[in-house]
């Protein structure tokens, strides 16, 4: 249960770096914007990033938030799996 709040917390900023990777295709593609084409991983790296950096990670987070490299490992092998399944 400890680990429900920052687990919680990662995924939000992972589903908010979705939702920013898709508002900027979004402009690039209706409005012709040049905008930078980065996916949402990085946006979710760099959405952390500015969070621990500027308003810290509050201590109630810590236990979940230490789980990163799980959720990163696990993801890092699922996006790997797609590929070798798309080519099957």
């Amino acid at each position: 249960m400890r680990l429900l709040p920052g687990i919680a917390l990662l995924f939000g900023i992972g589903f908010l770096g979705k939702l920013i990777e898709h508002e900027f295709t979004h402009l690039r593609t209706e409005y012709h914007l040049r905008l930078p084409q980065i996916e949402y991983v990085l946006w979710a790296i760099i959405l952390g990033l500015i969070v621990s950096n500027s308003i810290g990670v509050k201590p109630i987070f810590r236990p979940g938030v230490a789980t990163y490299e799980l959720w990163l490992k696990l993801g890092i092998v699922l996006v790997g799996a797609r590929f070798v399944f798309s080519d099957v």
